[in-house]
This record gives structure tokens, C-alpha cells and sequence, in this order.
């Protein structure tokens, strides 16, 4: 299998992964070509009659440009497009509509890092006010903007977007990010949610050696992808 097989095979496991986990089939995956002249991206929910078939598989180019792949171009494509061009780290860009992050949203009521997996958003996950699908440059420029150097940014009123180095770590952080949002809706009416210290953050992450280099999700991609391969569900 080539490397562009397996970047297909990942991203037909990340949309698996983020449908069940979120419970939603809106949304895309993508993952930045080898190459670094475009970026290959998959609809969370199927396109064609068999399930998860690699022709679901679309290849853009930094200006929209559909390569190769079935039809369906995003109305979104234009958020790829911008985050691809203007983050050379990024190699992997997810955007999905998690609900309980969602829901947050109408509240005002902030995510932010209240358990060890939460840690990755290290501070509070940033808010793109106005609620609609980003469709032109001046939208995806002001996302773009809002998220900063976070690794997630939330869409009033409609989604989530986070990036990775790679695929694993952009889909898994969506994942959290939805994991943390009912977290902080559970413990809300019971009191004031406090995010936990950035000192205690930093310490957690140096016991786990990843104060060193960039957070990974290697442990949780293999747990889930295995679990898929198997044809078992977890609990959500």
C-alpha cells in the first residue's frame, strides 16, 4: 500500500471514528498530500452505494481546484483552502458539528481544560462569533484569525475545526473537544466550572514527556481504529 492508499485508509477511519463518537454526519476530514501541493478530503457522512469506498475520496489543490475523486465539493472548501495555506505546521484539518460544543455556544459557556485529555486545548477554546457556514475568503481568513495558535476553534451556532501535524491528532482532538463540552454541561448546573491551572497543565505534561514535542494521539487512534476493524462500537 502506497502512502496515498494509507492516508485514505486513515481518512475512511477518522469519518468512522467522528460519526459514531459525535453522532453526526455533517463534516469532512482531511489530511494534507505527501507532496505538499494539495490536500485529500472525505465527507463524514457516504457518497456512494458501499460504505467507506476510497472513491468517496476527493483530491483539492490549494484553490479548491477538485483533482480527482467523487463529486461533492464542501460549500466549506474554502476553510481548507485558507488553513492549509497559511499553516505550513498543519498537515491535517477536521471540521465537524459536535453537538453538546454546539449547544455551549448558545450559553456564552467557555470550554476549557478541566481533565487530562482536555489538556491539548490548554487554554480556553476560542469562539467565531457569528453563526454560518464559512463560504468566502473574508469568513475563512476571520476563522482563521479566531483560532490563533490553538489547535481548535468553535463556529457559534454550527461547528468545530481543529487541527494536527497529523490526521490522528486533529480527529482525536474533535473528538475531545466534544468529550470535554459534555463534561463542562454536566458540572455546569452544579456550580462555577474552573479550568484547571496552566501551571498543573504544564506539569502533566512534562510527566508524560510531552512537554518535549507536540501532543500526539498514537494510543487513542490505535485503541479506536481497532475497535472499528473489529466491528465493535464504544460507549459514547
Amino acid at each position: 500500500m502506497n502512502e496515498i492508499d494509507q492516508l485514505k485508509q486513515e481518512l475512511i477511519l477518522a469519518s468512522s471514528i467522528l460519526e459514531w463518537d459525535i453522532g453526526d454526519i455533517w463534516g469532512h476530514v482531511s489530511v494534507r498530500l505527501p507532496d505538499g501541493q494539495g490536500f485529500l478530503l472525505k465527507h463524514l457522512r457516504h457518497q456512494v452505494e458501499e460504505r467507506n469506498n476510497p472513491k468517496e475520496i476527493m483530491v483539492f489543490d490549494y484553490e479548491g481546484r477538485i483533482l480527482s475523486g467523487a463529486k461533492g465539493v464542501p460549500k466549506e472548501i474554502v476553510l481548507y483552502t485558507t488553513l492549509y495555506r497559511t499553516r505550513k505546521e498543519v498537515h491535517s484539518v477536521v471540521h465537524a458539528h459536535p453537538p453538546v460544543v454546539i449547544s455551549l455556544t448558545a450559553v456564552n459557556r467557555k470550554i476549557v481544560p478541566i481533565h487530562l485529555h482536555s489538556f491539548v486545548f490548554r487554554r480556553p477554546v476560542p469562539v467565531y462569533p457569528t453563526p454560518v457556514m464559512i463560504c468566502t475568503q473574508e469568513e475563512a481568513k476571520a476563522v482563521d484569525k479566531k483560532m490563533g495558535k490553538n489547535p481548535a476553534v468553535i463556529i457559534r451556532g454550527h461547528g468545530a475545526v481543529t487541527v494536527g501535524r497529523n490526521l490522528r491528532d486533529a480527529t482525536i482532538a474533535m473528538l475531545y473537544l466534544e468529550r470535554t463540552a459534555r463534561m463542562i454541561a454536566l458540572a455546569a448546573p452544579y456550580g462555577r466550572v474552573k479550568a484547571i491551572p496552566s501551571r498543573y497543565i504544564a506539569l502533566q505534561e512534562k510527566r508524560l514527556g510531552r512537554d518535549k514535542g507536540p501532543i500526539g494521539f498514537n494510543l487513542e487512534w490505535e485503541y479506536f481504529t481497532k475497535k472499528l476493524q473489529k466491528g465493535e462500537w464504544w460507549s459514547r
